[in-house]
């Protein structure tokens, strides 16, 4: 098992502030909440202002996606630790199923193109709760895998701060 690299993805998912920045899984709050904040999705607002918050909203759903490595990463890690290996493979399939909800995001506001007509799908109220609903799910999936990745290097008495 790959230590280092698993306490620094740890220090990463669990460190809540950077350069003065929600990170980790109060970003997931962040994000979530910025969503929700009518004033940010105001009635008529122009196209160009909808397409900057919905260039947002694809760098975060990139994001989940991209959790998908993590899987893979966990699932080499596997092999090379058989006292964490039950550990590790619990938190990468949280992994996979974490990234997953990148795709339902997608559906959720038309696909995943960034065009005229998802930008106007996230100016409605409803479609951003519902993202709002898969952002959390997320980071009920992220706390999950971190919570795994911490007992695999328990397991390999590894003292993680």
């Amino acid at each position: 098992m790959r230590v280092a690299s698993t306490t620094y993805a740890l220090d990463i998912m669990e460190t809540p502030k950077v350069n003065g920045r929600c990170a980790g899984f109060a970003a997931y709050d962040a994000w979530a909440d910025a969503l929700l904040q009518e004033s940010e999705f105001p009635k008529g607002a122009p196209l160009p202002m909808l397409m900057e918050r919905l260039m947002c909203q694809a760098d975060g759903v990139t994001m989940i996606g991209e959790r998908r490595q993590a899987y893979r990463f966990l699932q080499e890690q596997t092999g090379l630790s058989s006292q964490a290996r039950l550990e590790l493979e619990k938190a990468a399939q949280l992994f996979h199923e974490e990234s997953s909800l990148a795709l339902q995001m997608g559906k959720v506001i038309g696909n995943m193109q960034m065009g005229e007509k998802q930008a106007l799908s996230l100016a409605r109220r409803e479609v951003r709760e519902e993202l709002a609903q898969l952002i959390q799910e997320a980071k009920g999936l992220n706390m999950q895998a971190a919570a795994h990745m911490r007992q695999a290097l328990q397991l390999q008495n590894w003292v993680v701060p």
